[in-house]
This record gives C-alpha cells, sequence and structure tokens, in this order.
C-alpha cells in the first residue's frame, strides 16, 4: 500500500525507463540552452548533478524550481569533450520533469537541435565520455542485444563491487555472506551487495542515489522472518520482515525483498542469516519464534490449512484470510507485478442504500470477473475455440488480459503513488476517460469492456481511503464531458471514502461472502487456476501469466528471452497456486461488522505505513488463536445451514472422496459426509466416509476433537455431535511456547487476536441429501440480481441482530467436557532401560518376516543387488491385486507358509489380504468404524513360526487394534495415544512397537508375551512416551542393531532422535521445510532416508546428528519411503513408484556443498504413470519355491482404493 510519502531528494530510480540501469553520477554545471523553457532565474551556469544511465543522461538541478533534463541516448546526435572538464551534446529530444517537485506529466521538447554544455567539478571528463560512448553504442542495438548488452554490464558492476567493510556497526563483526543481490519495491530495482554478518543484515545500493547512509542495515536480533519468494516467476527471491529493536541502525521499512541471480545463491542467503545464533534475539521467542513467522508467511508447515480451519470456524476474518492467502501464495507490497488481489464483492453501486443482507447485493464469486457476463463470455468462449491448437503453436486462452499487473494496481492508485503510474506510461497520466475516476463506472468496465477483467486491491478494505482523494490537486485530465477527474466519485450508498471503506469491508465480512468466498479462492489460488478445471470454470489466462509455463533461464533465444520476461512482468502473474483440490466452505457465520465502527475518527491522518508493515500483524490472529489455552469457540449447525443455502452453486464445493493432496505449495485436506452404502454403519458394505483422504497429511490439519468430529459425520443426516457443533481440538502444548512469544510481538490494534483451532479444515457436515437440488434441477437460492426470498432476508437480519448482540453481551466459549489429565514425569531411568531390552539381541529376523518394516542386514544371504535392468523386469509384472472405496492408507508385505501375503487397511476401517500369488482375498475384517491409518506385522515365534503375523494398525480413534489371522478376528485394542494414531513400527527384535502420533508424541510400547498392550485388563502404558516434538508426528523408524537410534519425521520437516545411551532427545535436524512423510534407516543402523513433503530423498549419517551426505529430487511430493539396504522406494504424491540406488551414492561421499547435497546417482521411475497418490510401499525379497528369498516384491496402496503388485525375480 502507498501511503504518505515522506519528503526525499528529487531525482528517484522511477524516473528511469523500464530495464534501464543506473550507472554513475558526477557533479558538475550545466549551461542550459536558451531555447529550451525552465531556466526559471535565466542563470549562466546551473550547478547540479549529471547522472549517467543505461539508456539516458539526467541533469537534476540544484535549484528545484529549474526541471530535471533527461535526455535519450538515441536522440545524441553529438557528444564530445570540449576541455579537460568540459563536454558538449546535441540533442533532437529533451524531457523535462518535476520541476518544482510536482509530480505532473513530462514535458517533450524535440524537434530542433538544441546544444547542451556541461563542465564536470572533480572527474575528468575523458572517464566520463567511455563510460557514456560505451552506453551510447549499447543503445543502438537490436532490442535483444540491447538489452543482453545492458545485463552484462549491470552484472559486471555488480561482480566489481566491494561492499565498504567501514560501515560495519560493529568492529567485532564477522562477515558470513557477501554476494550481488537487487532489492526489490514498486517498479524500481536496486542493485547492490548484501552481507550478513554474525550479527546484522547490511545492503550496500551500487549507487547511493538517495543520499544519506550509503549502507542500510538491521540488526538480525530484530529480523522478524525470512520468507522464499518468487521475482519473475522465478523462485530467486526473498522477503525479510523487520522489527524495530535491536540496537544500532535501523532499516526504516516493515521489510525488504531481494532477488537474487539464481535458486541457489537465494538460498545460500537464507541459510546464512538463519545459521546466525542472535537471529530473533530481539522477539520474545528468539530465533524459533522467527523460524516459526517465517514457516507461517511461506505457509510452511501445515500452517496453510491451520489458518483455512481457523477462517471456517470463523475465528479469522474473510479480510484477514484473504491477505493470508496472498502472502502465502507470495504475493508481496514490494513487488508491483506481485500485488496482493482481492475480489470485488458487490455488484449494486448505484442504490442510495446498501442492503448487506440481500444477496442481489452481491457480486456471483464462482464465476471469474470475464464470466460475469454471459455476452461478453460468449466472445471469449469463441475465440478460445478459434485459436489454433497446432503443435507449436500457444495454448489457447479466454482472457487476453489479466485480473492484477502492474498497470492495473497503479490504476487504482495514481492518487497515491502517481509517480508510479508516469513511470508506467512513459510519463503521463492516462487518457482522462480511461482513468479511475468513479467506482460506479470502474464496476461497469469490468463487467462489460472487453479487455478490462480486473479485480480489486487489498486498499479497498483496509486503508482510509485516502487514495479516493486527489489531495495533491493532480492534473488528471478532462474527460469527454467536459468534467475534470479529480476525487473518486463513489456509489451514492456512500457519503465519504471513509464510509465508502467501511461499508465495503462490512460486506467483505458479510454472510453472503462468507458462504460464496471458498469458490474465488479456488479460482485465484485453487484447484481452478489451471487444466481442465480452469477450462470448465471459464477461467483461463494467457499461459505465460502461470508459475512454471516456461523457463526463461534456459531459453536460447535472446529476442524471445527479452519478450517472454517483459510479458511477464508487465502483463500480470498468476499466484502460487496454493490448493490443488476444492477448497472448503466456510462453517461459521459471523455478522458483518458495524460500519459506523470501522470508520476512522474524523481529522485522522492518511496512515504512512506501506502496506507490507500488514504481514507481521496479520500473524497476531494466527499465532495468538493457535497458542490459545482457552477453549475454541463451537460452531453451530444453524449457521452452517444458513452458508448453504447462501452458496449460490448450492451444492456440495467437494463432490468427490479425494480432497486432500499434498504439493511443495501447499496442502488441502476436507471431510465430507456421505450417504452409508448398503451394509449400513459398521458393516462391511458401508460406504466410505468422506474424510480426509490424504492420511500422511493429517497432522495439525484436520479439525479435532478428531473423534467427535468424525463422529459427527458418521452418524449420518441429522445427526450432530457435542450439540450441534464442531469442537476444534487444543494446539498441542509443545507448539505454544513459541507462539505464545510471537502473540505479544505482532498486536494490531485493529484485529485482537481470535481462537484457531490448530488442526485445520473442518467438517462441513453437509450430507448428500441436504445438497440435493430443486426437483426441476435448479437450485431455490435466488442469483445475483435476483431479489431473494423474504424468509431468507429475515434470517439473514435475524441472524446479524442475534450474533451482535451476543458479542455485545460477553459470549463465553464453553468448556471443555474431558480435560486431558497432567502428564506423568519423565521416568529417565525406565526408558533406558526399556530401550536396552528393545534392542538387546540385534539379531535379524529371517526374510520370510520382511514386511514389517524391516530389512536384511547388509551382507547377509538375504540382501539381494538390484539389477540395472529391474526396471523393465518389475514394470511387465505390475497389476492390480485389488480395489476399494475409500483410499488405501497402509500396506505390508509377508510370506506366510511360503505364500507371498499382501496386507492392508484404509479409510473404510478394513483390513484385507491377498494372496500375491493366486490374487484371491484371503480374509478381510473390520477394526473399529474410523479410518485405519497404518499397519505392523508381529511375526508369531515358536511353533507358530512362519505362520500369518498378528497385524497390528493405528487408527483415526487414537487406538491401537491387534487382528490375528489365523483365529479370524480381533485380539484386542488399546489407546496408543490422545489423537489420532498416525503411524507405526515394529523394532527389529519385534519386542517393542514405536507408535506416532498427531499429538507431537512417539511412544515405546513392550510386546512381550503377557505384557503385550491389548491383552492387559488395565489401561495399557508405555514404556515411555518421547514428547520432544512441537509439531504431529507423521513418520517413525527404528533401530535394527544395538545402539541405534529411535527416529521420528514430523509435520514442520523435523527429524527427531532418541539416543538409548540419554533418554533424552539426542539431536534434532531439519530435513526439509515441508513435512517428512517416510522414514527408512538402513540395515547397519548408520543412515537413514528421509522421504519429504517437497519432494527429496535425502540420506542421513546418524552418527553425525543427521548430516546429510545425499539427496536426489524426485519431482512430486513424497508420502513414503522403503529400503532393502541397497536401493529406496518411494511413493509420491503424483503417484509414481521411484527408485534410488543411494548405496552407491553413500559409497561415493557426496556430500553436500555450497550449493546443496546433490546424489551423484540420479532416481529411477518404476512407475511413472498412476491414478492417484501412493499413500504406502512394502518391499521385500520373498520366495518363489521353498524358503530362499528370491524375488524382489513392491507393493503399493493407492488414494483411489488401488492396490498394485510388481515382482522382479533374482
Amino acid at each position: 500500500m502507498f501511503g504518505v510519502r515522506l519528503p526525499a531528494k528529487r531525482f528517484t530510480l522511477l524516473l528511469l525507463e523500464e530495464e534501464e540501469d543506473y550507472v554513475a553520477d558526477f557533479l558538475a554545471s550545466c549551461t542550459w540552452p536558451t531555447a529550451v523553457p525552465g531556466n526559471v532565474q535565466q542563470a549562466r551556469s546551473i550547478p547540479g548533478s549529471l547522472r549517467l544511465c543505461s539508456r539516458s543522461l539526467f541533469f537534476d538541478p540544484d535549484d528545484v524550481r529549474i526541471p530535471i533534463v533527461r535526455i535519450p541516448f538515441l536522440s545524441i546526435q553529438q557528444l564530445e569533450g570540449v576541455s579537460k572538464s568540459s563536454l558538449s551534446l546535441a540533442t533532437t529530444q529533451v524531457i523535462k520533469m518535476k520541476a518544482n517537485t510536482a509530480d505532473a506529466p513530462y514535458v517533450v521538447q524535440k524537434g530542433a537541435l538544441t546544444h547542451w554544455q556541461f563542465s564536470l567539478t572533480y572527474a575528468a571528463v575523458d572517464q566520463f565520455l567511455v563510460m557514456a560512448h560505451e552506453q551510447l553504442a549499447a543503445s543502438r542495438l537490436p532490442y535483444a542485444d540491447r538489452k543482453e548488452a545492458l545485463q552484462i554490464g549491470a552484472r559486471q558492476r555488480a561482480s566489481e563491487a566491494v561492499f565498504d567493510n567501514s560501515r560495519l556497526v560493529e568492529f567485532s563483526e564477522q562477515i558470513q555472506y557477501d554476494a550481488p543481490a537487487v532489492q526489490l519495491t514498486p517498479l524500481v530495482q536496486e542493485g547492490g551487495r548484501l552481507v550478513v554478518t554474525d550479527q546484522r543484515l547490511y545492503f550496500q545500493p551500487l549507487h547511493n542515489v538517495a543520499g544519506g547512509n550509503p549502507v542500510r542495515s538491521h540488526p538480525l536480533a530484530a529480523l522478524a522472518a525470512v520468507a522464499h519468494r518468487h521475482s519473475s516467476l522465478r523462485p530467486v527471491g526473498l522477503e525479510m520482515f523487520f522489527i524495530e529493536g535491536g540496537g544500532g541502525p535501523q532499516w526504516g521499512a516493515p521489510s525488504a525483498f531481494f532477488a537474487f541471480p539464481n535458486t541457489v545463491e537465494a538460498n545460500k542467503a537464507a541459510q546464512a542469516i538463519l545459521a546466525q545464533p542472535c537471529l530473533g534475539e530481539a522477539l520474545p521467542g528468539g530465533k524459533s519464534a522467527s523460524a516459526a513467522a517465517g514457516s507461517i508467511l511461506e505457509a510452511g508447515g501445515g500452517w496453510l490449512a491451520k489458518v483455512t480451519g481457523g477462517w471456517q470456524a470463523g475465528h479469522i476474518s474473510n479480510l484477514d484470510y484473504l491477505l493470508y492467502c496472498n502472502l502465502a501464495a507470495g504475493r508481496s507490497f514490494n513487488d508491483l507485478t506481485q500485488w496482493p488481489v482481492f475480489p470485488w464483492v458487490l455488484c449494486d453501486y448505484t442504490s442510495q442504500t446498501l442492503d448487506l443482507n440481500s444477496p442481489a447485493s452481491f457480486r456471483d464469486l464462482s464465476k471469474p470477473i470475464g464470466a460475469l457476463n454471459p455476452h461478453r463470455l460468449e466472445a471469449y468462449k469463441f475465440r478460445f475455440r478459434e485459436m489454433p491448437r497446432d503443435e507449436g503453436a500457444d495454448p489457447p486462452f479466454l482472457y487476453g488480459t489479466h485480473y492484477s499487473c502492474p498497470g492495473y494496481v497503479m490504476y487504482w492508485l495514481v492518487r497515491a503513488a502517481p509517480a508510479h503510474l508516469l513511470r508506467l506510461q512513459n510519463g503521463r497520466f492516462d487518457v482522462a476517460d480511461r482513468m479511475f475516476y468513479s467506482i460506479p463506472a470502474s464496476w461497469e468496465s469490468v463487467t462489460n469492456n472487453p479487455a478490462d477483467v480486473k479485480e480489486l486491491i487489498p486498499e479497498f478494505f483496509l486503508s482510509n481511503g485516502s487514495f479516493l482523494v486527489n489531495s495533491e490537486r493532480l492534473p488528471l485530465g478532462l474527460r469527454q464531458t467536459g468534467k475534470s477527474v479529480d476525487a473518486v466519485e463513489l456509489p451514492p450508498w456512500a457519503n465519504s471514502p471513509q464510509d465508502f471503506i467501511a461499508k465495503h469491508r462490512a460486506a467483505l465480512e458479510s454472510p453472503f461472502v462468507s458462504a460464496n468466498l471458498h469458490h474465488w479462492l479456488d479460482l485465484i489460488f485453487g484447484y481452478k487456476q489451471r487444466g481442465k478445471a480452469a477450462e470448465e470454470a471459464d477461467n483461463v489466462f494467457h499461459h505465460l501469466t502461470y508459475e512454471g509455463a516456461v523457463d526463461v533461464d534456459n531459453m536460447v533465444d535472446k529476442q524471445q528471452r527479452a519478450a517472454l520476461e517483459s510479458q511477464i512482468n508487465e502483463f500480470g502473474q498468476c499466484p502460487r497456486q496454493l490448493f490443488i483440490e476444492p477448497h472448503p466452505p466456510r462453517l461459521a457465520c459471523p455478522a458483518p461488522p458495524d460500519p459506523t465502527t470501522l470508520q476512522p475518527p474524523a481529522g485522522t491522518a492518511p496512515s504512512s505505513t506501506a502496506g507490507t508493515a500488514l504481514s507481521l500483524p496479520l500473524l497476531t490472529t494466527i499465532l495468538a488463536a493457535t497458542a490459545s489455552d482457552k477453549p475454541p469457540t463451537a460452531v453451530s449447525a444453524e449457521e452452517s445451514e444458513l452458508l448453504r443455502e447462501l452458496d449460490v452453486l448450492h451444492l456440495d464445493p467437494t463432490p468427490s472422496l479425494s480432497h486432500a493432496s499434498s504439493s511443495s505449495s501447499g496442502v488441502l485436506l476436507e471431510g465430507e459426509g456421505v450417504d452409508h452404502g448398503a451394509g449400513g454403519p459398521g458393516g462391511e458394505g458401508e460406504g466410505a466416509r468422506r474424510l480426509p483422504d490424504r492420511l500422511r497429511n493429517w497432522s495439525g490439519r484436520m479439525g479435532g476433537s478428531l473423534s467427535a468430529m468424525v463422529d459427527t459425520l458418521t452418524k449420518g443426516e441429522g445427526s450432530t455431535s457435542q450439540g450441534g457443533m464442531v469442537s476444534p481440538r487444543s494446539l498441542p502444548s509443545g507448539t505454544a511456547p513459541i507462539a505464545q512469544s510471537l502473540k505479544g510481538l505482532f498486536q494490531r490494534q485493529a484485529n485482537p487476536p481470535t481462537t484457531l483451532p490448530s488442526g485445520g479444515l473442518l467438517s462441513s457436515r453437509r450430507t448428500s441429501s441436504e445438497l440435493h437440488t430443486s426437483t426441476s434441477g435448479k437450485t431455490a437460492f435466488p442469483q445475483p440480481g435476483v431479489a431473494p426470498a423474504t424468509d431468507l432476508t429475515q434470517r439473514l437480519h435475524s441472524h446479524s441482530h442475534a450474533t451482535t448482540s451476543a458479542s455485545a453481551a460477553g459470549h463465553s466459549d464453553p468448556p471443555l467436557e474431558n480435560p486431558p489429565d497432567p502428564q506423568p514425569a519423565m521416568d529417565t531411568e525406565g526408558l533406558k532401560a526399556a530401550l536396552q531390552e528393545m534392542i538387546a539381541g540385534g539379531a535379524m529376523t529371517p526374510a520370510a518376516k520382511l514386511g514389517s518394516s524391516t530389512s536384511p542386514p547388509a551382507g547377509s544371504s538375504e540382501m539381494r543387488l538390484w539389477g540395472a535392468d529391474l526396471k523393465q523386469r518389475f514394470k511387465g509384472s505390475l497389476r492390480e491385486i485389488a480395489t476399494q472405496q475409500g483410499a488405501v492408507t497402509a500396506v505390508a508385505l509377508a510370506a506366510p507358509n511360503g505364500d507371498p501375503t499382501a496386507y492392508f487397511v484404509g479409510h473404510n476401517a478394513a483390513l484385507k489380504i491377498h494372496s500375491l500369488s493366486s490374487g484371491a482375498q484371503i480374509r478381510s475384517g473390520k477394526l473399529g468404524s474410523l479410518p485405519l491409518t497404518s499397519l505392523s506385522l508381529l511375526h508369531n515365534q515358536g511353533e507358530n513360526q512362519g505362520s500369518h503375523p498378528v497385524i497390528l494398525a493405528g487408527s483415526y480413534d487414537n487406538q491401537v487394534y491387534a487382528y490375528s489371522v489365523e483365529f479370524g478376528r480381533q485380539l484386542g485394542r488399546w489407546q496408543g495415544h490422545d489423537d489420532a494414531v498416525s503411524c507405526l513400527h515394529l523394532t527389529s527384535s519385534t519386542t517393542h512397537l514405536l507408535t506416532g502420533s498427531w499429538d507431537c508424541s512417539v511412544k515405546l510400547w513392550q510386546l512381550a508375551e503377557g505384557r503385550q498392550p491389548w491383552s492387559v485388563k488395565t489401561s495399557a502404558q508405555p514404556q515411555h512416551e518421547l514428547t520432544d516434538g512441537e509439531s504431529g508426528i507423521w513418520a517413525v523408524a527404528g533401530p535394527h542393531t544395538p545402539g541405534g537410534l529411535i527416529l521420528g519425521g514430523t509435520e514442520d520437516g523435523m527429524v527427531l532422535a532418541w539416543d538409548v545411551r540419554s533418554p533424552a532427545l539426542a539431536w534434532q535436524a531439519r530435513a526439509s521445510t515441508e513435512y517428512v512423510g517416510g522414514l527408512a534407516v538402513t540395515p547397519d543402523g548408520q543412515q537413514a532416508i528421509a522421504a519429504t513433503g517437497d519432494g527429496h530423498l535425502t540420506l542421513l549419517d546418524l552418527r553425525k546428528a543427521a548430516e546429510t551426505v545425499a539427496e536426489v529430487s524426485c519431482g512430486s511430493a513424497l508420502l513414503c519411503c522403503q529400503t532393502d539396504g541397497q536401493a529406496v522406494a518411494a511413493g509420491t504424491q503424483a503417484g509414481q513408484i521411484c527408485l534410488w540406488r543411494y548405496h552407491q551414492a553413500s559409497e561415493q561421499a557426496t556430500l553436500r556443498g555450497a550449493a546443496g547435497a546433490v546424489a551423484s546417482t540420479a532416481v529411477e521411475e518404476l512407475v511413472s504413470k498412476a491414478r492417484s497418490a501412493c499413500n504406502s510401499l512394502a518391499l521385500a525379497w520373498l520366495p518363489d519355491e521353498g524358503s530362499t528369498p528370491s524375488s524382489l516384491h513392491i507393493v503399493a496402496a493407492h488414494e483411489d482404493g488401488s492396490v498394485m503388485h510388481g515382482i522382479a525375480h533374482a
């Protein structure tokens, strides 16, 4: 946002042309030609500065009454030295600007040759002429060559620049990072050196254009967050957010955005900053608080879905949620090409009174702006159909313009930042009739003009309206009606800019917008942004506006590359896609705020804070809510029903089971109730519940008290839980200290902290029957522009009054029915003894027992080499062995009685067992009524050795189930955790079971005869509980050898390790900024493989606190992994099964370099195409005939309910 502009020097980089660089400046005096008006004092010699740029010369007089003169190189006819200190030039064009410091259209004088003479005060003319002639020659080259030459020159100047160490604030500071970077501010790119010391961040611009201190700096102690960003659709940016404090000079702005030459440099800079011990010391939570803030602003660690859940429950306002989605998608107030985008929410700009209780007042948020007018849309579609589809042709598009680009942002903000529009428009304001002069006229344009599909910007909802007022009396021109363009004309229902902003904000928070905002989010940030869904939604823009559409860095054609870079920066960029499945609807329906309470007091001065300052205050809402010890407010069924009726589509927004897929850019989870199958609740034929389907992505993302929520879903239509309310669970206590510390830091006056469910997305509890349309096939809901039914309008009025009254009366949240019991103190000696017992023996089980997450030791007779032709052998045998309704979430392998067998569980709470040799189903059975998440096989000993193992399965209901195949029944169950059991791992000795959960803990259970937790008469107790994590546990792995480690992989990308020699946490290491979806320890116990949400397999050295040995990218988010000691197989979100022969990489000891560890062996795709995500894998060498393992079996469990089997014979 542009606020009041502070006094500054007259010359700024905004006066340069697009893609023009600042080269050097010289003190000089000018002999002004008499034929050029502007020398107001008729002075013979005018002192000032001669500024050399890559496309022009500027003379900046010290007398501000005299205009700055720009002389383009293309118009210079003569440039030569007159003496050692003087030079002359002749030009056919002169551009005058900023006379009396005014932001007014530039005055261009061209035609007649004018002669200028400059005398340099200190520098030699020869030095100046060499530099000037280089730029003059480059300016006359063809566009692509000129651009390349200028870029080479800019890079050379940047590389030659040296940081001035005398500018360090403290003599004792040690430089940790020093490299070229470009600071981005709206329409300005300023090159310089970015330096990180052990105490401060520095940026030294190549040229001190603004005067004052030539180096900007800020203490790392007051650096609140570092977030990765894109620049020109390339992942090469970092945005840093500052607070005041830490001592010494301050940055002077709330944030700074830097672009680097490539992704590697951006990562190096981020790593250098994050590695400094003093980072964030001025924050109450210290360095951890700074890391948490950065994760929130990047939507990492599950924060996106947590915030979505808070918005669903009504704890986060529509405005805050939109702002957060923009920040999470990389939009920035520092980059005009990525300015945050907000929707038009109203369609009534002509009435005398605005009725926020009438749906007819609102825009249809389920359609993009370009599709609101059906006649205009048909014209777009006709052009779309006629576009060529030939090979090599650009993909067809509906809209040639975009909803957000620099020109559109400045269209709205011309009165607040006229210099920026002058920069965009080559020194001119636009034609008066195309200027922003009327809000009703702008709405008319975006719904009728074929070339206008722009959305709004945040300033329409959160400013004081000063951008609507021409307070500087800018000469914006006369319209054809003869009326001058001055202050913006408001709708009749607004009596002032402040009143308009207040009512507009109230409209944004209205029940109608709350009921439909998720449709707009699908279009801008979600699954309708691209692909077939975008085409079906009439939401297709030019392909260059989408992230990843082209690889500019690798383009050979200079002309094409230059054109593409210009188009990307000028014509709009789609935000990063956050959601790849339908966005869930809002469930709570808070009443819109009273507009009178939103208006600033009379006489309030315009805010001088840039919009980027909103980024950190926004964290108040999120952090305060997630860290709150106060029970969260429940969501009433009545509010959810009202929102359902207001939904313009009046349809189930998530009609399919598959709703929660993960990607490195964001994860969306959603649960919905569905009708039961023929078998009825709990029966074998029961239909799959519409529950979260990415069971590896639950932690911190599902609404919970999860059991209570799922209980509501599975009771069927019309039933409720907890008095018709869905109550989110509280945040795990481990995360509270950081969030609580940050909460006090980013307090926002206008938006007090509210309660947010840490669990993430909530269920809408809309059943299929509730979502049916009328018998005519049309919904009964009144569409925008049609008067609403009387009873609905009355209900809206009633709801608004009731909610407001409840707030005024001081609503208190309901108490928790069953507060958790305090945990017992840690028994360190007990843990030590348990771990020693667990790893005793160390002998591996026979190969026939493989499949329960164990592998044969390296060098054993069971070890098999993975041949180079494995892919071909495996591919030919791949087949589907089973399918079911609902996702399959876990799978395991064994060979009871020598028969290779697959065991799997899934959403339908059923265990199924299939023979891999005959393909027949051996047995199936129900384990509870809620989805099962994980699976381990406990092999029998003694006389029953070789028979079917006992099956252990984790569930959503916090239980672990034990099932006997031989007896065909459930042996028992026990409560494993306080939240869903997310993962299981049976140790190699089979004497202990590890369980992990969303409650951030790992538990160790003894399985010795007579002490199995499912058989004890009293409540089962673990031998120990490991609670050092700060986020949900997604994967666990145990030791294969004495002295090994217990590992846990977390939602926020950490790997935790507990050592038998020290019952406390041995170490923790970050494997990724995304989740850890799978962990596997190598048979020798010295290394582990982590499969992470950013698509990487990483080989970690357990002897060196998880030092990275090697890593490889699989190209898609990873959900699981398994290893046999020679290679690792991993399942991806895209459905591939990837093979990495990490053993070769380990032997070659490919270590992490400055650019990050990269294994010398590439990943292979055993399965390159699949119908859905691969949730779980099992691999084992199993016997074909006899008892000797001779074939590699791999079984994969998929999201669509299929189970695939492949075999490669040795």
